[in-house]
């Protein structure tokens, strides 16, 4: 979350994300960024942000050096 959709100006968006390796295991936490910038916390307050399109991204990267994305853009 969230999902590739529009959301209301005034809202709050729970984000939650997960990643697992089951060989050599993640090296830390999932990094989560909006528009590049690191998110704190599970809640994004939409009001912070302009109008217009974002980018969530979730990052993780295992004990082995991999390393692996995914994004998501709302509005």
């Amino acid at each position: 979350s969230p999902q590739a959709r529009e959301y209301l100006y005034d809202r709050t968006v729970g984000v939650s994300v997960s990643a697992s390796d089951g060989l050599s295991g993640l090296s830390g936490p999932v990094v989560v960024t909006v528009d590049g910038v690191a998110l704190a916390g599970g809640v994004l307050d939409m009001s912070t942000l302009a109008l217009g399109a974002h980018t969530l991204t979730a990052a993780a990267s295992d004990l082995a050096g991999n390393t692996a994305d995914k994004s998501v853009v709302f509005s």
